[in-house]
């Protein structure tokens, strides 16, 4: 709760508080599109790239350093 409350209070003034990259890509879109603006479409490579950097990382932590703390379950836990 605290950290999705800081999120909030950091990203809000920013992206509005859309901290779902689905809802904020949307909703720069829909606005480009209703107000025939382009002021703010410069935003959308980080609602687009963003998660996608976010899942390469997660996916580099997962293979390098959880793998090697995580137990084997062929081994078995306690062995």
């Amino acid at each position: 709760m605290a950290a999705i409350y800081f999120s909030i209070v950091c990203a809000g003034p920013y992206s509005n508080a859309a901290l779902n990259p689905t809802i904020g890509f949307a909703n720069l879109t829909f606005a480009a599109m209703v107000f025939d603006s382009t002021d703010q479409v410069q935003y959308l490579p980080a609602y687009v790239l963003g998660p996608v950097c976010g899942g390469i990382l997660a996916g580099l932590f997962t293979k390098f350093v959880s793998e090697g703390v995580t137990p084997d379950p062929k081994r078995g836990f306690n062995k």
